[in-house]
């Protein structure tokens, strides 16, 4: 560990007391709106960690997701119990699994933004291949699929960029950027709700969730949102 503070806290115990910002020093950042309403714990060591991502009886993460107890999907699949993430997971994962994922996502478009980026490097006498090409794929590629396109494209991967406070981004401009994201991405759902194409985000659109213990359903505008705002 190359951080001497973190090292110091882990010697402490492997569970403390407050949010890592917290124990820190640094400003306290309330992710959850619940957060607020609950005593906070650090888990800093390795078998810590483990134990509270694998036993999700008593460390469950519904309270962030499911803060009513109803079924709406507040927060990422990341961050879910392991039933939930698998029923959400089922909703997104056949866009991605072969054949189609060979077949849909390249002949629509890995092949075209390649063959962009490759006729751009043809100009230049030099290129830099990681910024210039490597890095552009994916987020082209996933930009495109989840149906933005034009100057909404260049927009919603500046935004999203920004929402994630990457650069010199202040917090109230990655919360600004964030709302943008959402703004965009439900403009979108709207969208394609009307008229449906061959993307993401329609295939979010039809697709069925199945809960655990609950019945079938469609998957809401916010769930679409936070699932694609997942796959970029």
């Amino acid at each position: 560990d190359h951080n001497p503070q973190l090292s110091a806290l882990r010697e402490r115990g492997p569970v403390l007391k407050g949010s890592v910002r917290e124990l820190l020093g640094l400003p306290e950042h309330k992710r959850y709106r619940h957060d607020v309403e609950y005593p906070t714990y650090s888990a800093l060591g390795f078998n810590a960690v483990e134990t509270a991502f694998r036993r999700s009886g008593p460390f469950s993460s519904r309270i962030s997701h499911h803060p009513n107890d109803n079924d709406e999907q507040l927060m990422g699949i990341l961050e879910m119990d392991r039933k939930e993430h698998l029923a959400y997971r089922k909703t997104l994962q056949p866009m991605f699994i072969k054949p189609r994922a060979l077949s849909w996502w390249r002949e629509r478009w890995i092949d075209d933004i390649v063959g962009e980026l490759i006729e751009r490097l043809k100009t230049q006498d030099k290129a830099e291949l990681n910024i210039e090409y490597c890095a552009r794929v994916p987020v082209h590629t996933v930009t495109r699929a989840i149906g933005m396109e034009g100057d909404n494209a260049l927009l919603f991967r500046n935004a999203l960029m920004r929402s994630q406070g990457v650069g010199q981004t202040s917090r109230e401009e990655a919360e600004q950027a964030n709302r943008l994201v959402y703004r965009m991405l439900h403009d979108l759902i709207a969208e394609r709700r009307r008229n449906p194409a061959e993307d993401v985000v329609s295939g979010l659109i039809g697709a069925t969730l199945k809960l655990p213990n609950g019945p079938e359903r469609p998957l809401n505008d916010n769930e679409i949102a936070n699932n694609a705002r997942l796959v970029m």
